[in-house]
């Protein structure tokens, strides 16, 4: 029989090996249900949102979504309202120095 030098750990044996398999895949599998859910709910408003960005919607024919690619962020960089917030807010024109950022967050949704 081998002796056992001190410091040095013993080779679990092949039924723990098994034992400890079966508790990861268990913790796994219990995890599994919560991290769907997760993904559903944050992958799919992400897709949506890309999908959203680069079709025209059309409030009033909701079965048209035409592909216009990357027009919409075309428009949005163009537009006055976004580019005359920014100006007032990076001169200080708004009630305080921070207002001008929001107003062109906000000029920019509309």
């Amino acid at each position: 029989m081998v002796q056992q030098r001190a410091g040095e750990s013993r080779r679990p044996s092949r039924g723990r090996q098994i034992a400890a398999g079966r508790e990861s895949r268990y913790a796994y599998l219990t995890l599994l249900p919560v991290l769907l859910i997760m993904a559903a709910f944050s992958l799919y408003p992400i897709g949506y949102s890309v999908y959203l960005s680069v079709h025209k919607e059309v409030l009033t024919d909701p079965l048209n979504h035409p592909f216009v690619g990357f027009q919409n962020f075309n428009n949005a960089l163009h537009s006055y309202y976004l580019i005359s917030s920014l100006h007032a807010g990076l001169h200080g024109h708004g009630r305080a120095r921070g207002d001008g950022v929001w107003v062109a967050c906000v000029a920019a949704s509309q």
